[in-house]
């Protein structure tokens, strides 16, 4: 009893995101629970999938993304905070600012702003939200930002890239790249009788979800053994209608999800059977820096990667051959199903893609703090 009372309590918390959220949940919340030191809960969206040990589920009720009742769930999530007395509280999410500040005046915690996203970007520049209200919602996001940041104890920055695209974390940020949990790397037999893509994650035009079709379709004609399985979750509406056009008299794709959200532990179950993953991000102002997680969750799986030459990972990682590099608005088809049979990938394993080394730097900022 007097071992558990030295533990310092810590919340983690995000409205968009589920409870057994992976960065979340998964790698922070874990981390810091095998530690022995801390007392872990995460507040997100209620979901079935497992927690780790050690770390303890503080559901929300669930609510839609454009409705009164998100702006009420920030509120919530705050008493749920509160009612944990944490030392440390560590927010995801741009609409919990005010409530990690309203427990930094009352209790005295320690508030941490762990930016996952480039919010004014986003909202800006992609279809998440109605157009009209883009614009106003996004300044307003980014105004929020930049005079609340004196408050904010630290910032963990998902993405290198945003040491530039941000200014407001000047006073103190680590950057915790969302590294993969270790996997063990799969030895792929190439089945002669069909050829799996693989298109996992958020699924909006951003993310290339469309473009992925696209390309599925073109090495389809080419090879009819080529299928794609796409496995995430479409949070509007518009995106979900405009996949079903899309995916309209193409039985060779197969989705998983789409209106909901897909596990984890489902999407590793995919990675390891594919014969390769699709990383077909356009270039657009807001994902121009990104480094997506599913990129290190192929790397760590020694999942060829068909993805395009000029995003600045590739050179980073392509002493490991694990690219395909093609033009997804012009792809040569027969050279990319030739690669795929024919190719050597992975002749070494890549480096730095697994989490352990982000969570020691994390581990490290927090006992700073």
């Amino acid at each position: 009893m007097a071992q558990e009372s030295q533990k310092r309590r810590i919340v983690l918390a995000s409205l968009l995101k589920p409870v057994d959220d992976t960065r979340m949940t998964e790698k922070m919340g874990a981390s810091l629970a095998a530690t022995g030191s801390y007392e872990v809960f995460v507040i997100g969206y209620p979901s079935q999938g497992p927690m780790p040990v050690g770390v303890n589920a503080l559901p929300l009720h669930p609510f839609p993304r454009l409705s009164w009742r998100r702006w009420w769930a920030r509120w919530s999530a705050f008493g749920l905070a509160f009612s944990q007395r944490p030392d440390l509280f560590i927010f995801s999410t741009h609409e919990l600012i005010f409530p990690a500040l309203a427990l930094k005046v009352i209790l005295g915690t320690r508030i941490i702003y762990d930016v996952r996203e480039n919010y004014y970007r986003n909202i800006r520049l992609s279809e998440g939200m109605p157009w009209l209200i883009r614009w106003p919602l996004a300044m307003l996001v980014r105004l929020k930002e930049k005079i609340l940041a004196p408050a904010i104890d630290h910032f963990l920055l998902a993405e290198k890239g945003y040491e530039q695209e941000f200014r407001f974390h000047r006073g103190g940020w680590t950057v915790i790249e969302n590294k993969a949990l270790p996997v063990m790397a799969t030895s792929r037999s190439k089945d002669p009788h069909q050829l799996t893509l693989l298109f996992t994650g958020t699924l909006s035009r951003s993310t290339g979800v469309f473009r992925a079709i696209q390309l599925a379709a073109r090495l389809n004609q080419e090879d009819a053994r080529v299928k794609l399985i796409i496995a995430g979750y479409a949070a509007s509406a518009e995106v979900r209608k405009k996949l079903g056009e899309a995916l309209h008299g193409k039985p060779f794709i197969q989705t998983i999800g789409i209106d909901t959200l897909v596990p984890h532990h489902e999407i590793l179950s995919l990675i390891a059977v594919a014969d390769a993953g699709l990383i077909a991000y356009p270039s657009l102002p807001h994902t121009i820096n990104s480094v997506p997680t599913k990129l290190f969750e192929y790397l760590q799986a020694h999942l060829p990667i068909i993805t395009e030459r000029h995003w600045p990972w590739v050179q980073r990682f392509a002493q490991a051959q694990p690219f395909i590099l093609t033009d997804y608005e012009n792809p040569d088809a027969k050279g990319i199903i030739n690669s795929l049979i024919n190719n050597t990938f992975y002749t070494e394993s890549p480096r730095e893609t697994g989490w352990p080394n982000e969570a020691s730097r994390l581990l490290g900022t927090l006992a700073k703090l």
